[in-house]
């Protein structure tokens, strides 16, 4: 009957504005007597019918769950919709915020006015709470007044606030305040979350994630953009050096969980703050240049700067309890190949001569780069240099054997020890530094030493190939320095050939 209500006036001696609100009025009456009712009447009620008035009434009327609500909602015409309507909706169901429009719809309401009071309805609707469990607040009404409310709300109520962390804010409505309070409510990971400025926009697949950044970034004067990279930067370098952590790739983990910053904000004081804290290993993490990378030009320095760190008394290899990470790490195999320069390579051989076998021992300036490697140890043995011989051998080793300076001892090439053995032998046995440290041992005792000698030349003569001779050598050679007497000496020689 109530729709059955003609638009046009059926009384001349009303006017078309009295008509209306006559039936406005009748309208209303029908709702109000049937309050249980009023889902049904608003399914029958032609548009024209369904007034702002009619609406805030029905809204009022309304008794139904969170589902029904939203049903309410679709029924009511978009003109008719007012600011009244979604506020009485919404303490019926939260699940109203999802619909309240992000334009302004009054007339004569700014944007700003309406923002702000889409955000007081929402805050306060938050403080109603009694705690933020399976609060839900759509990602583009996530402004720092809501979120802000959400964690006071956390903090209250000892919510879980790890649902409501950066990630959940729309990137252009973070602030600085935001991802400090972020970093300290929530969790120090919170750092992969905060905005880069220097973010490259043609790398986001997301086109909303996309869209986001591109009004953030212009929201900034080059003035802001840069006292806010500065800000940034100390954030992650806070972060590296209080959680001991790496934020270049997404493949690393530690105790609090996954982390990565944009390749572009990777500044090289962040390097620099990184390779201090982690040491020299911490070089394998580092990104390689590329298109996004800003430090291309300076990554030669970056890793000659890890190899300066490596130092015994600085950094021990936690594999090798008592190692040192000089002995043991072998930093240019963390580095691709095309970035092993001239004069990182120059720089890993005076760290230690096992780089040489980095360097083309076919150059001119192999010589020179021999003595630099064996500086130190030359030094520790009262010499300046080394000797043609030594030099010889070691180029003749080279050409077969490219590991030759990660397993060779210096103190083989005794002239005892040569004379003995032979070079063709020697060749061989520098590729075992335990057997070499025998020799070594053994030399201290000329009788031992050609002995020893004698040994191998007759094994060798029934062996085909001799580099199992000298794994059996290897295997098999146990001579202690510190209980080093030509009586075990033989006895072991002696079970040797046994």
């Amino acid at each position: 009957m109530i729709s059955s209500l003609p638009d046009k006036k059926i009384d001349e001696n009303m006017t078309d504005e009295e008509y209306a609100k006559w039936c406005e009025n009748l309208v209303i009456d029908v709702l109000r007597n049937n309050p249980d009712n009023i889902q049904n009447l608003f399914s029958v009620l032609r548009d024209s019918q369904k007034t702002s008035e009619v609406c805030s009434e029905g809204s009022r009327l309304l008794q139904a769950d969170e589902y029904h609500v939203q049903v309410f909602l679709e029924k009511i015409p978009e003109i008719s919709r007012t600011r009244q309507i979604y506020e009485i909706l919404l303490e019926k169901s939260e699940d109203i915020i999802k619909h309240i429009p992000e334009v302004s719809f009054e007339e004569g309401l700014s944007q700003e006015e309406y923002n702000i009071w889409v955000d007081d309805i929402i805050t306060n609707k938050i403080s109603q709470r009694e705690s933020t469990d399976n609060l839900s607040i759509p990602r583009e009404r996530m402004t720092e007044r809501v979120w802000n409310a959400v964690l006071d709300k956390c903090n209250e109520t000892n919510g879980d606030k790890s649902h409501f962390g950066l990630s959940s804010v729309p990137i252009q409505n973070i602030t600085i305040e935001m991802c400090e309070r972020a970093l300290k409510d929530i969790s120090a990971l919170q750092i992969a979350d905060i905005p880069s400025i220097d973010r490259k926009l043609d790398t986001i697949t997301n086109n909303t994630v996309r869209e986001e950044y591109e009004k953030w970034i212009a929201g900034f004067s080059e003035k802001e953009k840069e006292l806010y990279r500065e800000w940034y930067e100390s954030k992650v370098i806070d972060f590296i050096k209080e959680e001991k952590c790496n934020v270049f790739i997404d493949k690393f983990e530690n105790s609090l969980g996954r982390i990565k910053i944009p390749l572009e904000a990777i500044s090289l004081n962040i390097i620099n703050a990184y390779l201090q804290e982690i040491g020299p290993t911490g070089i394998e993490y580092i990104p390689i240049p590329s298109v996004l990378t800003n430090y291309n030009e300076q990554y030669e320095d970056i890793v000659v700067s890890a190899i300066s760190m490596l130092e015994e008394k600085n950094y021990l290899d936690w594999t090798r309890p008592g190692q040192s990470l000089l002995e043991n790490m072998d930093i240019l195999d963390k580095i691709p190949e095309g970035y092993r320069t001239e004069k990182v390579i120059l720089e890993a051989i005076k760290k230690h001569p096992k780089y040489l076998d980095y360097a083309d021992f076919e150059n001119e300036n192999f010589n020179e780069l021999l003595q630099i490697g064996y500086k130190n140890k030359l030094e520790s043995i009262g010499r300046t240099e080394l000797s043609e011989k030594e030099i010889e051998l070691m180029k003749k080793f080279a050409k077969n054997n490219s590991s030759l300076f990660s397993t060779l001892n210096l103190d083989i090439f005794n002239l005892d020890i040569i004379n003995s053995i032979g070079e063709n032998s020697l060749e061989k046995i520098v590729r075992y530094t335990d057997v070499q440290y025998s020799i070594i041992e053994l030399a201290k005792d000329k009788d031992a030493l050609t002995t020893f000698g004698f040994a191998l030349e007759n094994l060798k003569q029934d062996n085909l190939f001799i580099e199992p001779l000298i794994e059996q050598l290897s295997n098999s050679i146990r001579i202690s320095v510190y209980n080093l007497k030509k009586k075990s000496l033989k006895l072991n020689l002696v079970n040797f050939l046994n």
